[in-house]
């Protein structure tokens, strides 16, 4: 028996010292021990270990420590802490003495209750920064400034509830955002202000049941955009206003019921939307408003209810690339289960009144028409080149068409 445990520790051990070869890695003795407030040096380098990466330089591996490191050795390119205890909050500029060499930093199920803001200023060469299956509840304002060159920040599974308006300035390089498996029920307004440079952003299980207006604006240069097996339940109008250059939005199997009249508007250059196995059973007057270049929506597996509600989408049928509902077939009511709505007559589609919540005659759309002009008129006021010609000239064209708005709703 003994003979067994000491070949299978042996076999063990091989696997792992062949794996760090072939990966460049090399276990080396670490530097000059570096303190924390409350750990003597020696007993630091007890709980440290330290290897050479021909990618990143020198990685360093910390367990059982219960306070932040004052330094780090010389040279350090990554730095991993998981599944330590070094304190609930990460103070500004408690990480400014780390090695300005620091491209990974992980801290994965820290113990982290709060980041608060320019906690990681200094670090404007880290690259990857992990801080999943912490207790981060409110993501700051300002909370990552200094990042200049972050190129991924995970955030999954970290109870986030609220995310604060720039909570991600300065994050200019920044390609790739995971905020998966977060309760999220609240993004303000700009919460992405300056982060153009994102190109995915996973939302994947988040339980907001509502995506406001304006709430993703900033995100101009992303390509994906992931709602799977999310709470949302509603898009309100606008919902994706200032995401320009999005091709992909994925809410499969997501909680989404109600899509808003111009919850799509702004996204001219989107070609997949995917709403399979969502909980949609009917679609408002000009819902796909702004689909200009999407070749396909998967809405298979959706309880659409065809009835009086959706008549306009027979009316516009003409009107309405065959490329966009091609999945798009009626749940309910059970004469029509498993058919095209658009293989239905007018007078086929019918209700009671207690039924009948709104159509096109009665939606009055000048409303978000003219929030879009007011947010328009706010982003030429306020933006970079808000003391040019061309700006000041664009600024007095929307004032009157503002005002004609104003004198149309009266």
């Amino acid at each position: 028996m003994w003979l067994f445990g000491s070949l299978a520790f042996f076999q063990t051990s091989l696997i792992i010292s062949t794996w760090n070869i072939v990966s460049g890695l090399q276990d080396i003795t670490c530097p000059q021990p570096w303190p924390t407030p409350d750990t003597s040096p020696s007993a630091l380098a007890e709980s440290c270990s330290c290897q050479t990466d021909p990618q990143f330089g020198l990685r360093v591996k910390c367990s059982r420590i219960l306070n932040w490191p004052a330094s780090t050795p010389p040279n350090t390119g990554e730095l991993l802490l998981d599944s330590t205890s070094v304190n609930t909050t990460i103070y500004s500029y408690v990480l400014a003495q780390f090695s300005p060499a620091l491209k990974v930093f992980s801290c994965k199920s820290c113990g982290i209750t709060d980041v608060q803001k320019m906690a990681f200023f200094g670090l404007s060469n880290l690259h990857r920064l992990d801080l999943r299956g912490n207790f981060i509840r409110t993501v700051k304002s300002f909370a990552f400034a200094g990042l200049s060159n972050l190129r991924e920040l995970n955030l999954a599974n970290c109870d986030i509830q609220i995310i604060e308006s720039s909570a991600f300035f300065g994050l200019h390089h920044t390609d790739i955002f995971d905020l998966s498996a977060n309760p999220i029920y609240t993004i303000e307004v700009n919460a992405f202000k300056n982060v153009s440079s994102i190109m995915q952003i996973n939302l994947n299980q988040i339980q907001t049941e509502r995506l406001d207006g304006y709430s993703l604006k900033g995100l101009s240069d992303i390509s994906l955009i992931s709602f799977t097996h999310s709470e949302i339940r509603k898009l309100e109008a606008y919902s994706f206003y200032g995401v320009n250059n999005v091709t992909t939005i994925n809410f499969h199997s997501s909680r989404l019921r109600s899509v808003m009249p111009y919850a799509f508007v702004g996204i001219g250059k989107v070609t997949v939307i995917k709403l399979k196995s969502t909980d949609i059973s009917t679609l408002m007057c000009e819902t796909l408003e702004g689909l200009d270049c999407v070749r396909g929506i998967d809405w298979s597996d959706s309880p659409l209810r065809c009835d009086c509600n959706i008549q306009w989408m027979v009316e516009l049928a003409p009107n309405i690339s065959r490329d966009l509902t091609k999945n798009l077939l009626c749940s309910s009511p059970a004469r029509f289960r498993g058919r095209s709505p658009f293989d239905l007559g007018k007078d086929e589609l019918n209700c009671n009144d207690e039924e009948r919540f709104m159509g096109c005659a009665a939606l009055d759309t000048r409303v978000p028409r003219v929030r879009a002009l007011e947010r328009y008129i706010e982003d030429i006021y306020s933006g970079p080149h808000s003391n040019s010609i061309a700006a000041t000239y664009d600024l007095r064209l929307s004032v009157l068409l503002l005002f004609w708005c104003v004198l149309q709703w009266h």
